[in-house]
C-alpha cells in the first residue's frame, strides 16, 4: 500500500530512514476517518448530554464562577475564551450551538478541514470559560484533534470525498507527515507519562491500586460496586493495566495484526473503564484516539465488507470539481506554506515531549511555569498515585421556616450518606466542580455558596438563612470500615 510522502527524500540511509519512519508513523486515512467520525460523535454527546443541562451553573455569570471570578483565578483562561465575552445563558447556548454545528459538519465530513478548526476552537473556549469541569478526555480530544487538524480528516467517509471526482480522491492511503508523528506520538505519551508515575506509586506497585480506586465509592458505578466485592480480579486488573501502559511504545512499533490486537486490549480495558467507573466520556474518546493507530491490514477487511454499500451512496451524491479556469495558489507558493507548517509542527512536537519530560521531572521545569500555577498542572496522572481518601461535598442550609434543606440536592437534609455515594452528585460535571472543593479558593467556595442559596430561593420560593459547605471525608481502608471526616469549608448568610 503506498506511503503518501510529505517531505522530499534523498537517495541513500536517509532515504531509507524516512520509509521507516513512514512505516512506524504513517496513518491509514480510513483511521483518519474513523477517529473523526467517533470524536465528532463524542463531542456531540458530551455538549447535549454533559455541558447543556448544567450551562447556567457552570458558563455564566450568575453560576459557580462568573467572569470576574474566572479573570481573578485564571486570568490567562480568561483573556482566551470567547466564552468569557458573554456571561448570559442565551449567549453560552449560543455558542455552544455553534461548536455542535461544526461538530456535526465534522461527523459527516462536509467542508472538513474548516468543521476541524471551528470544533477545535469552540471546544477549547468552553473548556477555558471553567477549568474546573474537566478530566483528562477533554484535554485529549483537544491535543489529539490539534494534529487532525494538519491531517487529511476528511479524504475517506466523508461528503467531501463522495462529492470529489473519481480522479482526484484516487490518493495514498496513508499519510505520514508530522503531523501524524504528533498526533501518535501524543497518544503514546498520555499512556507513557502514565506508566512512569505509576512506576512510582506505592499503591501500583504493591498491587492494591485498583482496589483503592474501586473503593472510591463516589466514582463507582454500574459493574463497578459488584466488582469492588471482588479484590483477586482487581489485584490482577491492576497488573494488566499497568503492563498494558508500560508497553504503551508498541502501538508505533508493531507492525500489521500485532498493533491491531494491542490497540483492541487498550480498547477493551477502556471499555472496562466505561462499564464500572464514573469518567464521563473519557474511555470513549481514549478508544477513538486508538482509531489512528490500526494498521491498514485491519481497514482493508472492514473497508471490503463495505464497499457495495459506499458505491450506491456514492452513487447518489454528485461529484465536484474545480473548474480548469479556477483561481488557485501557484504550486511554489503552496510549496513553502507546507514546508513552513510541517516545522512549526516539528517544533511543536519537541515542545509537547519536553513539557511532558518536565512533569515527569526528568527536565526542569521554568520559573516561568512555575509562576503560572494551576494553568501548567496539567499531567497524564490518571489515578497515579491512587487515592487514599474520597469524599461528597453536603450543603445544608436553613430555611426561614426552620427547616433544613441540601441545597445540592434540593431535599431535606440529612447526615446520612447516601446508599451509593455517586448519587450525592447531580451529574458528572457537579461530581467533577465538587470533588476538588476543599482546594479551591475562599472565593471560589463563597462564589457555590452564593449560587446554591439563590437555587434554594428559586425551588423553595424563600430565602434560606443561612448556608454551609461540609465536606465528608472518607479515610479508605481496604481490612476494614472507612474512618469518616467533617469540615465545614465554608459558611455564610444567604440574606442580602
Amino acid at each position: 500500500m503506498a506511503i503518501r510522502v510529505e517531505e522530499p527524500t534523498a537517495d541513500g540511509w536517509g532515504a531509507r530512514l524516512h520509509q521507516a519512519l513512514a512505516r512506524r508513523f504513517g496513518i491509514d486515512t480510513r483511521g483518519l476517518a474513523a477517529y473523526r467520525i467517533a470524536i465528532a460523535a463524542l463531542v456531540l454527546v458530551d455538549l447535549f448530554a454533559y455541558r447543556l443541562p448544567d450551562l447556567g451553573a457552570f458558563y455564566t455569570d450568575d453560576g459557580v464562577l462568573p467572569r470576574s471570578l474566572l479573570a481573578e483565578t485564571f486570568p490567562v483562561a480568561a483573556s482566551i475564551s470567547l466564552h468569557a465575552v458573554t456571561g448570559a445563558w442565551a449567549g453560552q447556548l449560543a455558542l455552544l450551538s455553534l461548536t455542535a454545528a461544526a461538530s456535526a459538519a465534522l461527523l459527516v465530513g462536509y467542508r472538513t478541514r474548516w468543521a476541524a478548526i471551528l470544533t477545535w476552537l469552540g471546544l477549547a473556549s468552553m473548556q477555558a470559560r471553567n477549568p474546573h469541569v474537566l478530566n483528562a478526555g477533554d484535554t485529549l480530544v483537544l491535543a489529539t484533534l490539534f494534529f487532525g487538524l494538519f491531517l487529511p480528516l476528511g479524504r475517506r467517509w466523508s461528503l467531501d470525498a463522495l462529492h470529489r471526482s473519481e480522479e482526484s480522491s484516487a490518493q495514498a492511503d496513508v499519510v505520514a507527515s508530522p503531523a501524524s508523528v504528533g498526533l501518535l506520538l501524543q497518544i503514546v505519551v498520555v499512556y507513557a507519562t502514565n506508566a512512569v508515575f505509576k512506576t512510582r506509586s506505592s499503591g501500583w506497585m504493591q498491587g492494591t491500586a485498583v482496589r483503592r480506586i474501586f473503593a472510591l465509592d463516589d466514582f463507582t458505578v454500574r459493574l463497578g460496586d459488584g466488582l469492588a466485592q471482588v479484590p483477586e480480579l482487581l489485584v490482577a486488573a491492576n497488573w494488566v493495566w499497568f503492563a498494558a501502559l508500560i508497553a504503551s511504545p508498541l502501538l508505533v512499533l508493531l507492525p500489521g495484526w500485532p498493533r491491531a490486537a494491542y490497540a483492541g486490549l487498550l480498547a477493551a480495558l477502556h471499555l472496562g473503564m466505561l462499564a464500572t467507573l464514573m469518567l464521563g466520556v473519557f474511555p470513549l474518546v481514549s478508544i477513538a484516539a486508538l482509531l489512528v493507530v490500526v494498521p491498514p491490514v485491519a481497514w482493508d477487511r472492514l473497508e471490503a465488507t463495505a464497499t457495495p454499500l459506499r458505491r450506491r451512496i456514492a452513487a447518489s451524491i454528485p461529484s465536484r470539481t474545480r473548474s480548469p479556469g479556477s483561481p488557485g495558489l501557484p504550486e511554489g507558493l503552496r510549496e513553502t506554506g507546507r514546508d513552513l507548517v510541517h516545522s512549526g509542527l516539528a517544533v511543536l512536537v519537541v515542545a509537547g515531549l519536553l513539557w511532558h519530560a518536565m512533569a515527569l521531572g526528568f527536565v526542569a521545569k521554568p520559573a516561568a511555569l512555575d509562576q503560572a500555577g494551576r494553568a501548567a498542572e496539567h499531567e497524564w496522572r490518571m489515578f497515579a498515585p491512587a487515592s487514599t481518601t474520597y469524599g461528597y461535598v453536603e450543603a445544608p442550609a436553613e430555611l426561614g421556616s426552620g427547616e433544613t434543606v441540601d441545597a445540592i440536592q434540593g431535599e431535606p437534609y440529612t447526615r446520612q450518606p447516601p446508599g451509593d455515594l455517586a448519587d450525592a452528585y447531580p451529574s458528572t460535571l457537579w461530581h467533577r466542580y465538587l470533588k476538588d472543593l476543599p482546594e479551591v479558593t475562599d472565593a471560589e467556595q463563597a462564589a457555590l455558596a452564593g449560587y446554591l442559596c439563590e437555587q434554594i430561593r428559586t425551588s423553595h420560593g424563600e430565602a434560606a438563612e443561612s448556608l454551609e459547605l461540609v465536606y465528608v471525608e472518607h479515610e479508605i481502608r481496604l481490612d476494614g470500615p472507612d474512618p469518616v471526616e467533617r469540615q465545614t469549608l465554608h459558611s455564610q448568610p444567604c440574606s442580602g
